[in-house]
């Protein structure tokens, strides 16, 4: 069995990387905010701004008489709607990310420390290093390498390939997941679906390629990420 983290250094590890936990979950006025800052609605703002524009300078009427005002109001009603929309996208990301790592009480994941057995912990506890075991039934609770045994997993949830056989890397692989195509990345979210295994976590919380998913759907700003380092 691969050596893991001792709890020395798992503590060590928390304060550099951080924990497994994610940071960008906004009220919903600052996701409406956020939705507001997208390239979409911006560009809809500087249209309508350019109408009134023209409007007050007589240019819009002259040549689109019918489609002055109402135009304007469209434009501004199609930046409501996006505004909206975006917030309300961001928002159910941030819920559906809350669920599959951290609302589920009684959950635990099995992790190795050191030389000296297994420890049960909660999976927002887990950082950069740990070493996790998973089975049948689990689901990915970080982004990680498999460094032992064989397991099927299914990630949609990611948008990647549906089903996946991975297997252990090749020795001396360092640095982060890198490529789900690969037959040893596994990501946070993904559900083993057959085999088990032990994976090396390189990416925790806000770092992880399901985080970083949702928090792209709410043009959310982006946060510090470990997907490179070296274990």
């Amino acid at each position: 069995m691969a050596a893991g983290l001792t709890k020395k250094e798992a503590e060590e590890a928390r304060h550099k990387y951080g924990t497994n936990s994610f940071t960008f979950r906004d009220p919903f006025g600052s996701c409406l905010v956020r939705g507001a800052s997208s390239l979409s609605v911006r560009l809809l703002i500087i249209s309508i701004l350019l109408d009134v524009i023209w409007l007050f300078l007589g240019l819009l009427e002259m040549t689109a008489p019918f489609a002055g005002y109402m135009g304007i109001f469209v434009k501004i009603a199609a930046a409501a709607v996006l505004t909206f929309v975006g917030a309300a996208v961001r928002k159910s990301s941030e819920d559906t990310l809350n669920d599959h790592f951290f609302q589920i009480p009684d959950r635990k994941v099995t992790v190795i420390r050191g030389t000296e057995g297994t420890e049960e912990v909660s999976p927002s506890e887990l950082t950069v290093g740990d070493m996790v075991l998973l089975s049948e039934g689990d689901i990915v609770p970080a982004d990680g390498i498999v460094e032992e045994g064989a397991l099927s997993v299914e990630q949609s949830a990611l948008g990647f390939s549906a089903v996946m056989d991975k297997t252990a890397a090749p020795s001396g692989t360092v640095g982060g997941a890198s490529d789900p195509k690969d037959t040893y990345s596994v990501y946070g979210a993904a559900s083993v679906i057959k085999g088990g295994g032990c994976v090396r976590i390189t990416a925790v919380g806000d770092g992880t390629a399901f985080a970083k998913k949702n928090e792209s759907k709410g043009s959310a700003v982006s946060h510090s990420c470990y997907p490179d380092a070296e274990i």
